[in-house]
């Protein structure tokens, strides 16, 4: 399975993948900004094995 890749929306700059703080099972992606210390949360809601909708949390400078 490839890296997910992500970009900071201030910065536009490719943001790092969080394995630790990412959850495989529960369809949840964690990406960390270097330059800018944000990390954004995406979790995918699926229905039938399809994307039904995403939610973002964008944290700046604390872990969630």
């Amino acid at each position: 399975m490839p890296t997910p890749t992500q970009k900071c929306p201030d910065c536009q700059k490719k943001m790092t993948y969080d394995p630790l703080l990412s959850v495989k099972g529960k369809n949840t992606l964690a990406f960390w900004c270097i330059s800018c210390s944000h990390i954004i949360v995406e979790k995918r809601f699926k229905v039938k094995d399809a994307v039904s909708s995403v939610k973002r949390y964008v944290f700046q400078g604390h872990l969630p």
